[in-house]
């Protein structure tokens, strides 16, 4: 009895096969197209954001570099220029390249400001940075207060 039981259940034919696969349902081809166009739509907006986040890390890049050059170039006028000659600072610019990026260092000296024997140098650095295609014009301002040094 066993056997039989075994030899009917190897032999179905393609039509009970068939018959039994009645009741499931598959996936159709609309399912199918919106499933892969949110993912698409989910793909594209990821892609924008690790596209704005690389902008924005460049930018942060070119403004650590800003404000590198203006602590080398105080700490340059605080080694190199005397108190009495700082005032042909004033209103002086440079150019400074550094990674194929142009800085514009423009300085600005007011003598006995806050007090007597001393000196406030405002230092600006300005540059373009790059930003979606385009540039953004971007400073960086600094203010620092020399004395005069007792003789």
């Amino acid at each position: 009895m066993r056997k039989a039981h075994m030899r009917s259940r190897k032999r179905l034919t393609l039509a009970q096969i068939l018959k039994n696969l009645k009741g499931e349902q598959g996936v159709s081809i609309v399912e199918a197209m919106v499933a892969a166009s949110i993912v698409l739509v989910s793909f594209l907006g990821l892609s924008q954001v690790v596209s704005l986040g690389r902008n924005l890390l460049d930018m942060e890049e070119d403004r650590r570099r800003a404000a590198l050059v203006m602590q080398a170039t105080l700490d340059g006028v605080r080694a190199d220029i005397d108190f009495d000659n700082l005032v042909n600072l004033d209103d002086t610019s440079v150019t400074i390249v550094v990674e194929d990026r142009n800085y514009q260092l423009s300085y600005q000296v007011a003598i006995d400001n806050p007090d007597v024997d001393t000196a406030t140098v405002d230092l600006t650095v300005s540059w373009n940075s790059p930003y979606k295609g385009g540039t953004v014009a971007r400073d960086l301002t600094c203010s620092t207060i020399f004395a005069r040094s007792g003789s």
